[in-house]
C-alpha cells in the first residue's frame, strides 16, 4: 500500500516544530486554486441596469438596482480592495462563469441571459467581450420534472468559459480589473425593449447572480 507520506528534507529531521509552523518566506508566493467572486443584483419590479462588478469590496455598502443598501459579506464577494488585488497577490484567471439563483423566475432569467453583454477588463483593457449566455455556471443546482429554471449550463466543473494558454489571463498585484454586465446595450436602438423584473406577487425574486473568476491565486507565505 502506498501511503503518500511527505518527504522530509535534511534540515527537517528532528525538527517537528518546523513542519508545524507557517513561516514568512521573503520573495516567495503560495499558489492555490481560489476563485474571485462578486454579485450582480436587481430587485423585484426593477429595471435591469448596467453594473460593474469587483468595485465594492467586502465590508462596504452596496445598493442593488431598485433596492436598499446593505453591507457585503463573504457570500456576496471575496474582494478586499476596490477593483484590485492587495500586494503582493496576483491571479492567473483560467476561466469565468456566471451562476444565477435557481429560484429566479424563468422569464426574468431568460431575458437577463438574452439581453446582457459582458466585458472583462484588466487595466481598463477588455480581455473578453461577449454575450452572457456564453458563460455557463460550471456548477450549481440542477433538477428535472416541474422545475422551470434551475441554472444556466450543466453543472460540471469544466462547463465554464475558459481562457487560452497554460495560465489564462493574468491580474498582477495592484492592477485594476472589473467585469461589466450590461443589459442596456440591447435596448439602446429600441427603447421599447426596457425590461422590468417581475413583481413578488407574480413569483419574481429579481436577478441575483454571481460571477466567478476561476484560476490560481498567488499570495504571500505567512
Amino acid at each position: 500500500m502506498k501511503l503518500n507520506l511527505p518527504v522530509l528534507g535534511q534540515r527537517e529531521i528532528g525538527r517537528p516544530k518546523f513542519r508545524r509552523s507557517n513561516p514568512i518566506i521573503e520573495g516567495r508566493l503560495y499558489q492555490y486554486r481560489q476563485p474571485l467572486h462578486d454579485m450582480y443584483m436587481v430587485t423585484v419590479a426593477a429595471v435591469l441596469t448596467q453594473q460593474t462588478l469587483f468595485t465594492v469590496p467586502i465590508g462596504q455598502a452596496f445598493t442593488p438596482s431598485g433596492g436598499a443598501a446593505f453591507v457585503k459579506n463573504i457570500w456576496h464577494t471575496n474582494l478586499v480592495q476596490s477593483g484590485l488585488l492587495p500586494a503582493p497577490e496576483k491571479m492567473f484567471v483560467k476561466g469565468i462563469s456566471l451562476s444565477i439563483d435557481p429560484l429566479t423566475l424563468a422569464a426574468d432569467a431568460g431575458r437577463f441571459l438574452n439581453d446582457t453583454f459582458v466585458t472583462f477588463n484588466i487595466s481598463q483593457r477588455p480581455f473578453l467581450q461577449t454575450h452572457i449566455w456564453k458563460l455557463p455556471s460550471g456548477g450549481g443546482a440542477w433538477a428535472g420534472g416541474a422545475a422551470v429554471f434551475v441554472g444556466n449550463g450543466v453543472p460540471t466543473r469544466d462547463n465554464q468559459f475558459a481562457f487560452v494558454g497554460e495560465l489564462g489571463e493574468t491580474i498582477e498585484q495592484q492592477q485594476q480589473f472589473s467585469v461589466v454586465l450590461d443589459p442596456v446595450l440591447v435596448r439602446k436602438a429600441d427603447a421599447t425593449l426596457v425590461y422590468t423584473t417581475a413583481a413578488a406577487a407574480g413569483g419574481g425574486i429579481g436577478i441575483n447572480c454571481h460571477v466567478h473568476l476561476d484560476g490560481l491565486l498567488n499570495r504571500e507565505i505567512l
